[in-house]
């Protein structure tokens, strides 16, 4: 009885270890974005919701209704890499992005949009190309 004891204490604690290294590893840590191994390591769940952790900047994303279904055909080095894209891409504006996912032209799509400001404006009234325009960018992120 006793050596099952033991055995059972080794077995537990060896399940806390592994468990805690693989907390370490997430997207929501601070790990460079070459750490994440695997797209589970970027999902995450808060108060009832689903949330996608981008791998380098980690930004967390709804995972709206409308886009769950494609989670499992995300592929983590086209994630990786329409992230470093799209963060090259927006560097050029000060204005924060907002970002989401998008199901566009049959693929996943990761989305970021901008709001820039036009200056001077064209009129005394304001709207999407008067006083300001939507910049929009989208990288496919799954295969099919």
């Amino acid at each position: 009885m006793k050596k099952i004891a033991i055995l059972f204490f080794v077995i537990c604690m060896l399940c806390a270890v592994g468990c805690n290294e693989h907390e370490d590893a997430t997207c929501d840590d601070t790990s460079a974005p070459e750490d994440v191994k695997a797209l589970s390591e970027c999902l995450t769940e808060e108060n009832g919701k689903q949330f996608l952790v981008l791998p380098r900047s980690k930004t967390k994303l709804l995972v709206h209704d409308s886009t769950k279904r494609y989670l499992d055909s995300i592929d983590l080095d086209l994630l990786k890499t329409a992230e470093e894209k799209m963060l090259g891409q927006l560097s050029q504006y000060t204005e924060e992005p907002f970002w989401d996912l998008e199901y566009y032209d049959g693929a996943l799509c990761l989305y970021a949009e901008v709001i820039v400001d036009l200056k001077p404006s064209t009129a005394d009234q304001g709207g999407c190309g008067i006083d300001h325009e939507h910049k929009i960018f989208r990288e496919k992120i799954t295969k099919k």
